[in-house]
């Protein structure tokens, strides 16, 4: 239920944080999700940029859980109702528990490869 909540207010565009307390900024993934089903990834370990496809986010997502980080999220046309492939990404994020933040802006190089 809480997971359901936390869905419903992060896709309305509230912000609502699940985190108990702040992670360390290094252990802080910046992840965009796209309308196509990929993902842009910031690394707060190493400051590395990239997209990952649909198929390889859960994979990400792991990285990011045994380092016991935290997301910092955003989503493309945040004012629309996602795609199922941006919903299934999002659940992802939430089965593991991951702790997350909504974004309160889209990173300028998501936003230039989603234009």
């Amino acid at each position: 239920m809480a997971a359901l909540l936390l869905a419903s207010a992060i896709f309305s565009g509230t912000a609502m944080s699940q985190q108990q307390s702040s992670p360390r900024t290094d252990r802080v993934t910046y992840i965009h999700l796209a309308w196509s089903g990929r993902a842009f990834i910031v690394r707060g370990d190493t400051g590395q940029e990239y997209w990952v496809a649909h198929d390889d986010f859960a994979a990400e997502l792991q990285r990011i859980k045994a380092t016991k980080g935290a997301v910092l999220y955003s989503r493309e046309k945040p004012n629309e109702d996602p795609p199922a492939v941006v919903v299934d990404n999002f659940k992802l994020i939430v089965a593991l528990g991951l702790p997350i933040t909504l974004s309160p802006s889209i990173h300028p190089h998501a936003a230039e490869s989603t234009r």
